[in-house]
């Protein structure tokens, strides 16, 4: 369980960029470093969470994102995409969870849920009915959680790493 009065969570402001992008290199690396090449690792990273992109991402209104804390130090993140959703997903207004992570070191504690709840809680108040998501088929440490939070597998989409091609399972979950 989390300990209520070191953790929190907070909207992230546009100038925060260098802590986002600082979180998503390093929460990407540490669950995907096992799973897929160092090089194509290294090679995404650099190219989805640099400065410039992360700063980009978080200047679109269409985006929130949300910052999760242990005292004074960011440990998670989460980043809220309105886009238009693959097949599969429905709704009157979906939305999607474009990112959810956190430090390996705080796993386990309940943040993962505190900061999902969060997004479910800021997708309601936008008025959005859906909440959809990709993860890779092999994250399964993910994917039994996304279960264990009601998301539903609702179709798969291909998803290119380096050199391979991989798949996405599409998962949604109503928001109320």
């Amino acid at each position: 369980m989390s300990d209520a009065k070191n953790f929190f969570l907070r909207p992230a402001t546009e100038g925060e960029f260098e802590i986002v992008a600082d979180l998503s290199a390093r929460t990407f690396v540490s669950a995907y470093r096992t799973l897929v090449p160092e090089e194509a690792l290294a090679d995404f990273v650099a190219s989805a969470f640099s400065l410039e992109k992360t700063r980009e991402e978080m200047s679109d209104p269409r985006n929130d994102f949300l910052l999760a804390f242990e005292g004074r130090k960011p440990v998670g993140y989460a980043m809220l995409r309105e886009a238009d959703p693959p097949f599969g997903v429905s709704g009157e207004s979906p939305v999607e969870l474009a990112r959810i992570y956190l430090e390996e070191g705080v796993i386990g504690k309940g943040y993962g849920s505190a900061l999902l709840t969060a997004c479910l809680d800021s997708a309601i108040q936008s008025g959005h009915d859906i909440l959809w998501l990709g993860v890779w088929e092999k994250n399964e440490r993910a994917i039994r959680f996304y279960e264990r939070t009601g998301f539903n597998r609702v179709g798969s989409l291909p998803f290119e790493f380096g050199d391979e091609l991989h798949t996405d399972l599409l998962m949604a979950r109503v928001t109320q």
